[in-house]
């Protein structure tokens, strides 16, 4: 169950909105008589032209190649009657899995088994590590051992396809990390020093190849970016104009209350109540005494 603590992100705020507070006139018509029935008619024709943003960023880190089964990650929480908000990222995207808006990829990967007794290579100088691997990673744990001085600390590391291999101490806890290449000769299995000249080689049992299986995920091409990292989540809904002032000859203000018709997506990240708000606009009057939308937000307005 560690995987699922780690893939369980609170998001909470952060799917809020991530568009500008002011936006420009886009209503076609004007009115030549203003109040609550036509300037609501205005600023639904200009909130038509435009889009319920829904930012990614709290999804993106979960998107890069990674270990997680995501989906069966999701399916074992819910049989362990493990409780999640409904905002958090790892529910948000089992959502999307299964409106198939996000799309799981795997292949197997087959890394060397750093497994076992490794013993240094120099003349004169003992230190050994006794590692293993983690199952169904590509992660090494174990310890090394150290003559002078005399010395046994916890080491922690990785090793990659191409045979390179990390080692050093348990993240967060400082000291150095030590870079290896791991090659056979026969039997033989060789972790060889990259160039550190406090480094060294080691040399251990060939043991057999682990088989590891890596995901990637990606949007759909029904999910839409009308912007780098705002992905649609629907269209507003306007309701009804109140509070409608006229601030001089040629410009009245007023607020009006929305929600979110949401889409699929939008629907996978709300899926229980519908984005709502107040919003404000600003009306203008042109030369031929017809009144138009200058400018409205739906939320953070300066106005």
């Amino acid at each position: 169950m560690k995987r699922i603590a780690v893939a369980v992100l609170a998001i909470g705020a952060l799917w809020a909105i991530s568009c500008t507070s002011v936006k420009e006139a886009t209503s076609r018509t004007s009115v030549k008589e203003l109040n609550e029935r036509s300037g609501r008619a205005l600023v639904r024709e200009a909130a038509a032209a435009t889009y319920y943003p829904v930012s990614v960023s709290p999804i993106a880190p979960l998107m890069k190649r990674t270990l997680a089964d995501y989906r069966q990650l999701v399916t074992t929480a819910k049989a362990n009657h493990m409780h999640f908000d409904s905002d958090t990222v790892l529910m948000v995207i089992g959502r999307l899995l299964d409106q198939n808006l996000i799309v799981q990829h795997s292949d197997t990967v087959q890394f060397p088994r750093i497994n076992g007794s490794y013993l240094c290579e120099r003349t004169g100088m003992y230190s050994e590590y006794k590692l293993e691997m983690i199952p169904g990673t590509n992660n090494i744990k174990g310890v090394v051992y150290q003559q002078y001085p005399p010395a046994k600390s916890d080491v922690t590391g990785a090793v990659e396809a191409d045979g390179s291999v990390t080692l050093g101490p348990p993240r967060g806890s400082g000291g150095k990390t030590f870079h290896y290449q791991y090659k056979e000769d026969g039997a033989t299995a060789l972790l060889i020093n990259k160039g550190d000249m406090y480094g060294a080689n080691f040399r251990g049992t060939v043991g057999p190849k682990v088989d590891t299986k890596w995901y990637t995920y990606s949007y759909s091409p029904e999910v839409q970016f009308p912007e780098p990292n705002n992905a649609n989540g629907g269209s507003y809904e306007i309701g009804d104009l109140s509070g409608l002032q006229l601030v001089d000859d040629t410009h009245a203000i007023g607020s009006f209350a929305w929600t979110v018709s949401l889409n699929k997506f939008g629907q996978a990240v709300y899926p229980f109540q519908k984005p709502s708000g107040t919003g404000r606009v600003q009306f203008g009057k042109k030369p031929d005494g017809s009144w138009f939308v200058n400018n409205w937000c739906m939320t953070n307005c300066m106005f």
